[in-house]
């Protein structure tokens, strides 16, 4: 019997085949512009970003890990679909950093969302996906069966990845004001696929999940003080592990130290994103905050030491060297973990978890 391509139902469980995001290629960078500084600007984001993108694809793939990465053309011409192209510099739309945010793998599925980022899911990940099927694979917008045709009205075909934990016959789904409606379907259609496991709709705060919480391993768990709400969650079998005692007053990194900034001033200064110094220049600020915006979130939300990937039960992907607490405690554990450099995960808000998604793991489905 040939091994199922897609197969997915925890993020802890042996990970055999992952996609991983992508930024533009530097020819982009003079499509969107004429402008000589803003076109700087955008090299930089695209550089830094593929280079340590790159980077993460060589460790994952040393480690027997199949890496898919976005197919996408070096220069915008070759999009044979004249509209969809120009959408892209109108728009000024978002590149494929995050697949987590607009994909989600439950068991031999994969759901694609019809949020505002369909034309990357067609145009990067086309090919894959076509692949995929032609190969008996099972893969679905939630509005039904894919086709790479745009929806005009998607409201209710919106999901979120980053906003969903699975566990097995266990899933829990958060839903807020932007994913709502398509959080609801999502859930009422594996409540019927799926009728003997349990499906858990919450109500989420808006953050991302992953950016809080993380699951290691059956019955271990990595959160952020902020969400400490997730061990009421588990029942006291779980082993909770805090990775801070108070969130806003500490630096969560080394790239905040470089900086010389806290949570505190982040809150302060309400400053949501940082580019390599390019927020303290003061055209550059403007042009990121008009034109970019869309392409970063809000740092201060996320604690990227908890947004990991995976890899098994006794190794994890990591952005920062933990804590020695937190080093201790995942010795006793016998969990290994690598570090893996991502510098723009202060613009695009996206950690090792955003960046990814698991689409095959070894295991079937198990309560935990």
């Amino acid at each position: 019997m040939t091994k199922k391509i897609i197969n997915s139902w925890t993020g802890f469980q042996p990970l055999e085949e992952v996609w991983l995001g992508s930024c533009y290629p530097r020819t982009w960078a003079e499509y969107f512009t004429d402008d000589k500084q803003r076109q700087s600007i955008l090299l930089d984001l695209f550089d830094t970003a593929n280079n340590e993108l790159d980077n993460f694809e060589t460790i994952m793939e040393e480690h027997g890990i199949k890496v898919r990465r976005p197919n996408f053309p070096e220069n915008p011409k070759h999009i044979e679909d004249s509209q969809r192209r120009e959408r892209y510099r109108k728009k000024w739309l978002k590149p494929m950093i995050t697949p987590r945010d607009d994909f989600i793998v439950y068991g031999n599925t994969l759901w694609l969302s019809g949020g505002h980022l369909q034309e990357q899911v067609c145009d990067w990940w086309g090919d894959t996906i076509k692949e995929y099927i032609n190969a008996g694979e099972d893969v679905r917008w939630c509005h039904g069966a894919w086709n790479d045709q745009l929806l005009d009205d998607y409201e209710s075909n919106v999901i979120c990845g980053a906003k969903i934990v699975r566990l097995g016959k266990r899933i829990i789904i958060e839903k807020d004001e932007t994913h709502n409606e398509g959080h609801e379907r999502f859930a009422s259609i594996l409540k019927k696929q799926y009728p003997d496991h349990q499906i858990d709709l919450l109500v989420g705060d808006g953050r991302h999940t992953d950016g809080r919480f993380a699951v290691l391993r059956p019955y271990v768990i990595l959160h952020s003080y902020d969400r400490g709400d997730y061990t009421e969650t588990f029942s006291n079998q779980w082993k909770a592990i805090h990775v801070h005692t108070d969130l806003n007053k500490v630096l969560d990194d080394e790239e905040a130290k470089r900086f010389g900034v806290s949570r505190d001033m982040m809150d302060k200064q309400k400053q949501k994103w940082y580019a390599n110094g390019r927020e303290q220049d003061q055209e550059s600020y403007q042009f990121i905050d008009k034109y970019l915006k869309d392409w970063s979130g809000d740092v201060r939300e996320t604690l990227f030491d908890v947004n990991c990937l995976v890899h098994n039960e006794n190794h994890v992907f990591l952005i920062n060297d933990p804590p020695k607490e937190i080093r201790n405690e995942l010795r006793q554990l016998k969990i290994e973990y690598t570090k893996v450099p991502w510098t723009h995960r202060w613009f695009f808000d996206g950690g090792l978890h955003c960046n990814t998604l698991d689409i095959r793991r070894t295991g079937n489905a198990e309560w935990y």
